[in-house]
């Protein structure tokens, strides 16, 4: 009698585990998918060298269907506007202020009930720098929210670094010989 017992026991015990471990493993599952960033707005960052020692810094964003990215000129109560933050250094000068694409569209947001300037699907942010010393890149973030029609996502920080080469060098050189 004791040692049926002891089986039923161990029985239970065995069932319990089993239900335990499924359980556990249907939480991390579903964990992992709700971790899952949704994530609309993708950046890419190219440099273009514009004389001996100026460079447009450009910052190209591509924006999913029905979401938004807002213009650096927002006012104030309303969206995070996009902001580029260079890591301070006297390797470099930033030369004037960041433009932005025509694409730009000026209208109510309903998020924020309120007239934003905003960009769909593209856009496009350039900044004209002034390079003193090419052995330093030039780091830094920028700063973004995007929204759709009814919710905004969290503003997001995306790094930069871009290790400039003086290109009018090389083709001095290469006529030289």
């Amino acid at each position: 009698c004791l040692s049926r017992g002891l089986g039923d026991v161990y029985k239970r015990q065995s069932l319990d585990m089993r239900l335990l471990l499924a359980l556990l493993f249907s939480l991390s599952f579903m964990t992992t998918s709700f971790a899952q960033i949704h994530n609309p707005v993708k950046w890419e960052m190219e440099s273009k060298q514009v004389s001996a020692d100026e460079f447009d810094l450009i910052y190209k964003a591509t924006i999913d269907d029905n979401w938004t990215i807002y213009s650096q000129f927002i006012e104030e109560d309303g969206p995070v506007p996009t902001t580029f933050n260079y890591d301070e250094g006297s390797h470099f000068e930033i030369i004037g202020e960041t433009k932005e694409s025509d694409n730009r569209v000026e209208k109510h947001d309903n998020v924020f009930d309120m007239t934003v300037r905003k960009f769909f699907n593209t856009a496009e942010f350039t900044q004209r720098i002034k390079v003193k010393d090419f052995s330093k890149p030039i780091t830094g973030y920028l700063n973004f929210m995007t929204c759709d029609d009814r919710k905004c996502l969290a503003p997001t920080d995306i790094d930069f670094n871009f290790a400039l080469i003086n290109t009018c060098l090389l083709y001095t050189s290469d006529a030289a010989d």
